[in-house]
């Protein structure tokens, strides 16, 4: 028996520290060229001095050469690039920032973050449970906010535990490396960046790919009560308090220093 339980525990370790020592290896996730646009924020011939952070709102609101070319008319010459990806949540842009600034992008001076509020009753959607994107954020301070912000009392909701559950399962799926045997192989082997962004993240075209069959947009249309009661909740939602503590700041300032 002492030496089965040893045996197990001998496994048990060779196993984290496999996991450990390959979790460097995987590759950002596969989607909307987020692993192309990380890859060219560190290259020393091309610094960046401003990044925009945020869901498809920011992906498709702020285009760069804009940005640049106004600023350079008031006499501030700067290098932007977005960093929007559509239907980010609170903690993945958190996980973001944490992301870029492990890669100290020289020159970098500004981040231009926007956050919504974490919307738990849908912080993964259904169609993201468990893949490549859903996993990648659930680093150990994820988790840690993630289930401490669902445990804080919120209107006399309920704890809910099987939020947590999922979540956690999820860091387990990342921690183990869960189908990331052919992404490792493939990064491997490329070895290349792809084609450079020349907008620089910037992609408007996101934005025109709204269901507007869904539905929601039907009841909008033939409902005008229906319409004016989901236009009254804009005002609530924008009230909204987005709790910005998490995020740290001092913490990036000493990573980018």
């Amino acid at each position: 028996m002492p030496r089965t339980l040893g045996l197990l525990a001998l496994a048990a370790l060779a196993f984290v520290a496999t996991a450990s020592a390959t979790r460097p290896l995987v590759p950002l996730p596969d989607y909307s060229d987020l692993a192309l646009r990380f890859a060219h924020f560190t290259e020393p011939d091309e610094p960046y001095d401003l990044i925009f952070l945020g869901p498809s709102t920011t992906r498709c609101s702020f285009d760069p050469r804009v940005v640049d070319a106004d600023l350079a008319k008031q006499g501030h010459p700067i290098r932007s690039a977005n960093l929007g990806l559509p239907g980010a949540n609170y903690f993945e842009i958190d996980h973001m920032v944490e992301r870029l600034v492990e890669r100290r992008p020289a020159g970098l001076r500004w981040l231009v973050i926007e956050l919504h509020p974490p919307g738990f009753s849908a912080l993964i959607r259904p169609q993201n449970l468990y893949t490549d994107r859903a996993t990648h954020w659930h680093t150990p301070r994820q988790l840690r906010d993630v289930v401490t912000a669902l445990a804080r009392p919120r209107d006399g909701q309920v704890v809910r535990v099987d939020r947590m559950l999922v979540h956690l399962r999820h860091a387990l799926w990342r921690f183990a490396n869960v189908g990331q045997a052919d992404r490792i192989v493939a990064s491997l082997r490329s070895g290349e960046d792809g084609e450079r962004d020349e907008r620089r993240g910037f992609a408007p075209e996101n934005c025109s790919e709204a269901r507007i069959d869904s539905p929601e947009h039907r009841a909008s249309i033939q409902s005008p009560s229906e319409f004016r009661k989901r236009a009254g909740r804009l005002d609530r939602q924008n009230r909204t308090p987005v709790p910005t503590h998490q995020l740290n700041p001092e913490k990036w300032s000493r990573s980018t220093s």
